[in-house]
């Protein structure tokens, strides 16, 4: 039994734990913290943690054993969660098992705390730790309805996750924001449908957007960075964009960060985007904000703003936009490596706006918020933004920064009332590819104007090629297109007055598209032949042609779906399969069918079943045996099943002595099913000889 006999004290907050959920208790003379003295503790299923509570008092749990297991619910609820994190983390995930204590097991400690405090994760000697927990979770209020149970496990996941993460650095200081941020994120990794992460806590972030990454002040924690966690991890990470489970993205920064003492968090953080994904921190940093423009705007993961679903419910940036009414001049512009500047506008009439700027060393993103729908992204400035007035003005937002430290930039911009608009480009634009042939479809521009016509385009380097004009949402390039070369399109839209800038370009590389294979290989054997037979294949292409492997070795062409093998000798196993091709490809093969070759011509002959084919046989094709009489004979064919009963019999007509090939067709038989079955051929005096078959439905 794990006890631990010592004087304790109690840190008690009545201010949220989220405040800072890291304490420090009072040590001993040993240096180790003196912890809670408990009534009780239960193991948890997996025998990992140690669940430390009291059965009577303010701190007990609520007592109730449903399960009739001697211990709470609450408690049970409690190793449950916590296993589940620790299993998901090391497990799966891969990081480091927490520092142990060399006592047995983690330890969780049950409290009674206000209405509003987690619990708090405290550091012990030699990087341990332990959580401290509340016993009910009473009295929250929550945007998203949790209850007390669901904020229990995000308690656990978060406050556990901290003690993983003393194993590889415990270095708070200014890297506490770090610390938190990971935590947060897990809690949304382990239990994806409680989203408390973001119930408020990203205020401090949207809010005060310009602030800088690893800013510390009392409104900022790193609660508030937990999306940037999921950018990371479902977006900047490619293994991470199926289950943000697959990511390594985070850990790989941390492992970093533990491995360089020198460093500090958001040094591995630049270090990491650098050196594995090829990214500067500053640039990542403006595309995670700017994007978050757009949280709430979309229901789903099907828009190019989005990296990562909770964005359909988390609340937008906030940019207050200045209004232009006249040319407009921004000298010296800071900029910043771990900030984003941020300058946004908006204007009463229709304008436009044009941007010069004293450099081009900077990253941007340029996003506008549309009332139309027609909402943009883009990573460099355009001439000539087109704004809409009133009644519903768009907003245009700039979002800038620098690689190297703080820096300045001059941007000036032009201003001009338009008394005609060119309408906005398509979005959306989706290709896909079939034979010779590229479908191009998109999203219908808001205009303005009616009758809009699209006008499409596909470019290369050298070359930029009008392909067609419509008035429709699609189109189709149809062309011989080289094999596992990219083709990129853009499309521009025309109203009554102007014709819009292109839209945003987008790339397939056109794959080859084999035809199908042919169907219903038939092959049957003559005295001094085999004929060859299929059904053509379904294509795609026009002047299909056949090749015929003989024992897995191509051996023949032909564009016709019956072919002749003269080349055999007697009594030998041949094999056959054949594929179609088009000027793109060749298909796979079909299926190997097997036969025998006719015995050489001889004046003595025996009874003898010499082969059955296809086999195995699909219900619907014919099924052919070959067998010789040594005198005449009107022998009987029996298909018995595994259990002895004859399923079908065939009474054959009376043959001469020598070579025969009889065909059966059991499709009309409603007896058989799929499974393995006997063909038994019955010659004269009650002499028989079987082959076994296996039946396809």
């Amino acid at each position: 039994m794990k006890y631990i006999f010592c004087f304790f004290i109690i840190f008690f907050s009545i201010i949220y734990a989220r405040t800072d959920c890291f304490q420090y208790s009072e040590k001993n003379s040993l240096g180790r913290s003196i912890r809670p003295v408990k009534d009780t503790y239960s193991i948890s299923p997996s025998g990992h943690f140690y669940i430390h509570y009291d059965t009577t008092g303010s701190a007990a749990p609520n007592l109730v054993d449903i399960d009739l297991n001697g211990i709470p619910d609450y408690i049970d609820e409690v190793g449950i969660i916590a296993d589940s994190a620790n299993y998901v983390l090391v497990d799966i995930m891969g990081w480091k098992e927490e520092p142990s204590d060399d006592e047995g097991g983690y330890d969780i400690y049950i409290m009674n705390y206000a209405a509003g405090v987690y619990g708090y994760n405290y550091p012990d000697i030699n990087n341990t730790s332990y959580l401290q927990i509340d016993n009910d979770y009473l009295g929250y209020s929550t945007k998203f309805d949790l209850t007390p149970l669901q904020i229990m496990r995000i308690t656990v996941a978060h406050e556990y996750f901290h003690g993983i993460q003393w194993g590889y650095e415990e270095n708070l200081g200014n890297n506490a924001y770090f610390y938190e941020l990971t935590s947060m994120w897990f809690e949304d990794i382990l239990i994806p449908d409680g989203n408390d992460y973001l119930d408020g806590w990203t205020d401090r972030l949207f809010n005060n957007p310009m602030l800088p990454f690893n800013a510390t002040s009392s409104n900022r924690k790193g609660y508030e960075l937990a999306l940037f966690g999921h950018y990371l991890s479902s977006f900047i990470d490619q293994k991470g964009a199926i289950s943000p489970k697959n990511s390594t993205i985070l850990r790989e920064i941390w492992e970093y960060y533990s491995s360089h003492s020198s460093s500090n968090a958001f040094n591995a953080v630049k270090h990491i985007l650098d050196q594995n994904y090829n990214y500067s921190f500053s640039e990542i940093w403006i595309d995670f904000l700017s994007r978050n423009l757009f949280n709430g705007i979309y229901s789903n993961m099907d828009n190019k703003f989005y990296y990562y679903i909770d964005q359909s419910i988390a609340d937008p940036l906030i940019s207050t936009s200045k209004l232009v009414t006249l040319n407009y001049d921004n000298n010296e512009v800071s900029l910043f490596s771990n900030a984003s500047t941020i300058l946004s506008f908006y204007s009463e009439e229709n304008s436009f706006l044009n941007f010069v700027t004293s450099s081009d060393d900077y990253h941007i993103k340029l996003a506008k918020i549309s009332s139309s729908g027609d909402n943009i992204l883009l990573d460099s400035l355009q001439s000539n933004i087109a704004l809409y007035g009133k009644p519903d003005a768009d907003d245009l937002h700039l979002f800038l920064s620098k690689d190297n430290e703080i820096t300045t930039l001059d941007i000036n911009i032009d201003y001009s009332i338009a008394e005609t608009l060119p309408p906005w480009p398509p979005t959306n634009i989706a290709l896909t590819q079939n034979y010779h042939k590229i479908s191009i479809a998109w999203k219908q521009s808001p205009g303005p104007g009616s009758n809009l016509i699209y006008d499409i385009y596909r470019f290369s380097n050298t070359d930029t090629l009008l392909l067609g004009t419509t008035q429709s949402l699609n189109y189709e390039d149809f062309n011989r297109f080289i094999i596992d070369e990219e083709y990129s399109y853009f499309i521009t839209c025309r109203n009554e007055f102007e014709e819009s800038i292109a839209s945003t370009p987008q790339q397939i590389i056109y794959r080859a598209n084999f035809p199908e294979p042919p169907s219903n290989l038939n092959v049957i054997t003559f005295q001094d032949s085999i004929l060859l037979n299929w059904n053509h294949s379904n294509g795609p292409g026009d002047s299909l042609y056949y090749n015929i492997y003989k024992n897995n070795v191509f051996y023949d062409s032909t564009i016709d779906s019956l072919y002749i093998d003269n080349d055999i000798n007697t009594s030998t196993n041949y094999s056959y399969s054949i594929s179609s091709l088009n000027d793109e490809g060749e298909s796979r093969l079909t299926p190997n069918i097997s036969v025998i070759s006719w015995p050489k011509l001889d004046s003595s002959y025996v009874n003898e079943f010499i082969s059955v084919y296809p086999n195995p046989l699909i219900s619907s094709y014919e099924l052919s045996i070959l067998f010789s009489l040594e005198e005449k004979d009107a022998p009987i064919i029996n298909l018995i099943d595994i259990n002895g009963k004859v399923i079908h019999r065939v009474k054959m007509q009376e043959y001469l002595k020598g070579y025969h090939r009889k065909k059966i067709n059991f499709s009309k038989s409603k007896n058989i099913s799929s499974g393995i079955y006997f063909i038994s051929i019955n010659f004269k005096n009650n002499y028989s000889l079987n082959k076994k078959i296996i039946f396809i439905n």
